[in-house]
């Protein structure tokens, strides 16, 4: 059973109201279709709309680990376009961990980072990464607050925050049309502080929606394996509020246009992260800066 969007703690702030085009944004955000190609095969192929720095890598992990050590254990389902994983498998244009299983676990989730290096570079959106990226029955729509995305890219890669926000609006205009074309009960909207904040709850709900053998996991499975281990932590649960009121935080905002409020980034859901009473958290810091991340710069080349 899909987790239905309102349910998430987040998306209580949500106004559904599509956000406008944008005369920065090329023709093929537009006229390129957003739907997803047929597919073939009885595996649930779940696309996580991934832009750089939102914590894909993070929570590819936290998957990997809880389905493994889960009471009934399934496949790690944590695949990808860009030949990271370990084994190839007959999902068309996937590598995926070799102990996920496509008869016994029945669903998957692949990253793909499409279109934002296109559109970062100039290039045509119809390339091979489109074609590997445009085959899902559903969408993990993972997001994280665009000041703190975009300083995090500066921060990690070089550049300017503002100067870079335009790829994130475009980015965010296309799967804004591939949500559209899907529906909203195919589409589980995942918002990096929400599972910073309550990350057995959150990672829970996304098992749910992946399906599969992963629906079979008990939010008691998932709070076991993480109290194991500390260093599945977020490791920016205590900042949350000060990366969302980073540089160039007007800027970004107003390049980000209604794709804030589309997205549940209203000022009263940034003001409650500064409310919150982390020492009533779990935390470790021990594991600062250790965030799972892949070594290689997504603005200098496409994987």
């Amino acid at each position: 059973m899909c987790i239905p969007l309102l349910m998430l703690p987040l998306a209580g702030a949500l106004h559904m109201h599509a956000p406008s085009q944008s005369e920065a944004c090329s023709a093929d955000i537009y006229s390129l279709s957003a739907a997803s190609a047929q597919k073939t095969g009885d595996v649930i192929r779940v696309v996580m709309a991934d832009y750089p720095s939102t914590g894909s890598s993070w929570l590819k992990k936290l998957i990997n680990v809880v389905a493994r050590d889960a009471q009934h254990p399934c496949g790690e389902p944590a695949c990808d376009i860009y030949n990271e994983a370990q084994c190839a498998h007959a999902e068309e244009g996937l590598t995926c961990p070799c102990s996920w299983n496509a008869k016994d676990d029945g669903s998957l989730f692949f990253k793909t980072h499409f279109p934002a290096q296109e559109i970062f570079r100039n290039m045509p959106l119809n390339d091979a990464q489109y074609k590997k990226t445009m085959h899902f029955d559903k969408i993990l729509y993972l997001l994280r607050h665009p000041v703190a995305t975009m300083n995090s890219n500066a921060d990690r890669w070089g550049g300017s925050p503002a100067s870079m926000a335009r790829t994130l609006e475009c980015w965010g205009l296309w799967w804004e049309r591939a949500r559209a074309s899907v529906g909203e009960s195919q589409v589980h909207m995942l918002h990096y502080e929400d599972l910073c904040l309550d990350t057995p709850e959150i990672l829970h709900g996304v098992l749910q929606f992946l399906g599969g053998c992963y629906k079979n996991i008990s939010k008691e499975d998932v709070s076991r394996t993480l109290s194991k281990d500390k260093k599945l932590s977020c490791i920016h649960q205590q900042n949350l509020y000060t990366q969302a009121n980073g540089r160039d935080k007007a800027r970004i905002e107003t390049t980000m246009g209604d794709l804030m409020r589309t997205w549940g980034y209203d000022f009263d859901v940034v003001e409650s992260w500064s409310r919150k009473d982390f020492n009533s958290l779990q935390f470790s810091t021990s594991h600062l800066g250790k965030n799972f991340s892949s070594t290689l710069n997504p603005w200098t080349s496409i994987w």
